[in-house]
């Protein structure tokens, strides 16, 4: 113990000559003591806030878990492409949240990383959501503008106004092809078509020739454009397109099944291994700073099988994981988040499902009431609803409102951002019958 003078010789106190604090002891174990608990408390949500960055949405993984299988397909057929100098086609389907894009996107930077290494010219990709282009010019639009800047002007320029959006890119890609540099100095051109199953949704007669023409861009002579298709339906290039099936017009077609509930614990256990480096920077005068203490074994398996039995929808996990980090960040002081934080989570998840229903569009609550109303008709008791059903019942409502409904286009927006609210989920069709009419290749469901 020290002791601090706070008095002035005369007999007057320090208050009353300059206002000091008066003589007083003071325990300097207690004032480290402090100090110390300040330091832990910091280094807490330092640590926190680490882990809050990692389990964003935003957030890119260093490595997709639980995926291993597929990347390997899809990395030895764009390799074998980009050696070969010859174009592959490829469809992949699974459900939402199933590491589709993710795949796409880490195979995609370890082909450009090959071809830094090698001295290749850098592969093109082209990434078209064909629910923002459902129609055959604006989908062949959208792909010319993309890779329009890599084609030599003087070919540009001998191409006439008046064709085709398709004819106009393939006479492009026949031209371009056609110029006699070596493989390794010409580009291979990636085009990722996410949602193709929407181009049959549209009301254009010539929806199909739209798929089939996408899948001619890698055998055009002289090509170097690879094309992946997406969607969720697992045999839709088998029921809708069978003539792709015949020579080498057939895609290689790879399934992403929905994570169970010990990957989903994996991929959850992956991003927490990112912060363990970082104990050392946050744990200097913390000895019982740990990543595992942030989220405890019981909360991720809680987590996990609810996520597994809404669908296996890793960024339901992980959202869930945020949500339940945000929830801890409130406390003080900062304690392990349990299995009763996970539950108190869960349960506020429903709270803010019902603001999402009061912050909806009218239509877009014409749209949940039509859902509601097939769901305990006949119609869909079987489980989830045709779009094409959805959209006469909808339109039922609206007679009955009278009110006038959106159009094709504006109806799948409000699909579009039901979705995107968590409100309802689309899911693969698992029927064999090849659809004639628009939109029965997707099946939606109430969330």
């Amino acid at each position: 113990k020290v002791r601090a003078v706070g008095g002035i010789k005369g007999g007057a106190t320090a208050t009353e000559k300059t206002g000091a604090l008066p003589e007083q002891d003071v325990d300097m174990a207690e004032v480290g003591s402090g100090e110390q608990e300040s330091e832990k408390r910091e280094g807490h949500f330092d640590l926190l806030r680490e882990a809050l960055g990692i389990f964003h949405a935003s957030a890119v993984p260093s490595s997709l878990i639980c995926r291993e299988k597929e990347c390997t397909q899809l990395r030895e057929k764009l390799l074998c492409a980009r050696k070969q100098g010859k174009p592959c086609s490829m469809y992949v389907a699974g459900a939402v949240g199933t590491g589709k894009t993710a795949a796409l996107k880490q195979v995609t930077r370890e082909l450009r990383a090959f071809e830094r290494k090698m001295g290749y010219q850098e592969t093109i990709v082209c990434e078209v959501n064909c629910m923002r282009n459902p129609t055959s010019s604006s989908l062949f639009s959208d792909i010319w503008s993309k890779i329009e800047s890599y084609i030599p002007s003087q070919q540009r320029k001998g191409l006439s106004r008046t064709m085709g959006e398709f004819e106009r890119l393939k006479a492009a890609l026949k031209f371009w092809g056609g110029k006699k540099i070596s493989r390794r100095e010409s580009p291979m051109v990636v085009v990722v078509a996410d949602e193709i199953d929407m181009v049959l949704a549209n009301s254009a007669p010539d929806r199909e020739k739209t798929l089939y023409q996408l899948y001619e861009l890698p055998v055009i002579p002289n090509s170097r454009v690879s094309v992946v298709g997406v969607a969720n339906s697992l045999d839709f290039t088998c029921r809708i397109l069978p003539m792709l099936q015949q020579g080498s017009y057939a895609p290689l077609r790879l399934n992403f099944s929905p994570y169970r509930h010990d990957q989903l614990v994996q991929i959850v256990q992956e991003r927490l291994d990112r912060l363990r480096h970082m104990e050392g920077r946050y744990s200097k005068f913390v000895s019982d700073l740990r990543v595992d203490t942030l989220v405890v074994p019981e909360a991720l398996v809680f987590f996990s099988k609810k996520v597994e039995k809404a669908g296996g929808d890793a960024r339901e996990m992980l959202d869930s994981c945020y949500k339940l980090l945000l929830h801890m960040s409130k406390r003080k002081p900062l304690a392990s988040g349990t299995l009763r934080d996970a539950v108190e989570v869960m349960k506020a998840s429903h709270q803010d499902t019902i603001i999402s229903i009061r912050s909806a569009t009218q239509h877009q609550k014409i749209v949940l009431i039509a859902l509601r109303n097939l769901r305990h008709s006949q119609l869909g008791r079987g489980g989830p609803i045709k779009l094409e059903s959805l959209k006469t019942e909808y339109q039922g409502c609206c007679s009955k409102l009278h009110m006038k409904p959106v159009n094709q286009s504006l109806f799948l927006q409000c699909i579009s951002a039901l979705e995107d609210a968590a409100l309802v989920s689309m899911v693969a069709s698992a029927g064999k019958r090849r659809e004639q009419d628009g939109g029965t290749s997707r099946k939606v469901r109430l969330a």
